[in-house]
């Protein structure tokens, strides 16, 4: 079994030059790869805190991105190069905000959720934030525009309290069409993280994508918060881009990670040191080619905007 480096494979993901797109957009980006593979399951989600688990398949994650999208444009009033902070953890709707936000043609500021009161950067138009921050988040309109929040539970729960403010996601984005509606699309060569094009997020999949082997028919399990920049492109883009599945883990439970691979038919499997050292012999799971290691030194999220 191969094992490389996270960190040298998030090297490549930052180092990767674009190269001619035949997409103009990342929202046209993601539609063509969903009419690729629209019945194939995309996302699977485990909570080990909860026993949850959620699968969205190609075509049902684009309904959340398209639906997100046209909220995030005619409900928000965003447009095209405003900032959009997203507070929130890894969770599969955590993944629907990103893309639907790219799609919207908007530039996503991921933002450690802890970190809500000393935010400082550029003020954004709108925040998506987790249920836990979202009382301090609302207090700060000046910073983070209209926020909207994201109770991140079992199946897709409605907030408990929805603060003076402040919108609930469940409630607000399942009326917007699940089609992309029409309006201004912002070019690949356009920002959509802080400082990185829409051209180098697809560049950075496609040399993770070249890195891992990545195939349609692999699956990838993520035991590591995916919300940093670098790891989110270097896994869940990259498995979006090959036409693959990824299966994202919270709160993993090492006594299940090799039984879970194995019921997942998982290929690849990117986890810090200690989770595969308490996981213990990986023979339970035949399937699995590949281990991307992060050493427990690394741990965390350091590219993740606290402020200035």
């Amino acid at each position: 079994m191969e094992t490389i480096d996270l960190t040298e494979l998030t090297a490549a993901v930052r180092d990767a030059v674009p190269q001619q797109s035949p997409w103009r957009d990342l929202a046209g980006y993601v539609a063509d790869r969903v009419a690729q593979d629209s019945a194939k399951p995309f996302v699977t989600w485990y909570d080990d805190e909860t026993d949850e688990r959620v699968e969205l398949s190609y075509a049902t994650f684009a309904n959340w991105v398209w639906k997100t999208a046209n909220y995030v444009r005619d409900g928000l009033e965003v447009e095209r190069a405003d900032h959009v902070v997203a507070m929130l953890r890894t969770h599969w709707q955590t993944v629907a905000v990103w893309f639907g936000v790219w799609s919207a043609g908007a530039v996503l500021v991921p933002v450690d959720p802890g970190s809500v009161e000393r935010y400082d950067a550029q003020p954004a138009v709108a925040s998506f934030v987790q249920e836990d921050r979202l009382v301090l988040a609302a207090a700060s309109p000046e910073l983070l525009g209209e926020v909207v929040g994201l109770s991140l539970r079992p199946m897709a729960a409605r907030l408990t309290t929805v603060p003076p403010g402040a919108s609930d996601y469940t409630v607000e984005v399942p009326s917007y069409g699940d089609q992309l509606g029409p309006g201004e699309r912002a070019m690949l060569d356009d920002e959509a993280l802080p400082g990185r094009t829409g051209a180098r997020l697809v560049a950075g999949a496609a040399a993770a994508v070249s890195r891992l082997s990545l195939r349609p028919a692999d699956r990838l399990l993520c035991a590591l918060p995916v919300t940093d920049p670098d790891v989110f492109v270097a896994t869940v883009l990259a498995v979006f881009h090959a036409g693959a599945g990824i299966v994202l883990t919270r709160g993993t439970d090492p006594g299940r990670l090799w039984q879970r691979a194995a019921e997942e038919r998982v290929t690849v499997v990117v986890a810090d040191d200690g989770t595969l050292t308490s996981a213990g012999d990986a023979t339970a799971a035949p399937a699995v080619r590949l281990l991307v290691t992060l050493a427990l030194g690394h741990r965390g999220e350091p590219h993740l905007q606290t402020g200035h």
